[in-house]
């Protein structure tokens, strides 16, 4: 019985979330954000260094980068966000 509801945990769906990319002064993206949807905030972060390798500078929730854009300090352009698993 326990192991039953282990399985379904495991394998119940979780609900994907934006998490949010900035890339640094001196990069041919600088102020530009990437949105990724993903599953997790390690699959975020996986599907980015695929795509920019190390080459971008912070990882933010969307809760992080509403909060930010609030106090006027992330005024990043929107790239087409990329749904991941």
């Amino acid at each position: 019985m326990v192991k039953e509801a282990v399985v379904e945990l495991v394998q119940e769906p979780k609900e994907k979330q934006v998490y949010y990319f900035t890339f640094g002064m001196g990069h041919t993206l600088a102020r530009h954000c990437q949105p990724i949807l993903a599953s997790s905030y390690g699959s975020a972060r996986e599907r980015m260094v695929e795509l920019h390798g190390s080459m971008w500078a912070f990882q933010y929730t969307e809760e992080e980068y509403l909060r930010h854009r609030v106090k006027g300090t992330a005024n990043e352009a929107l790239l087409e966000p990329i749904e991941w698993r």
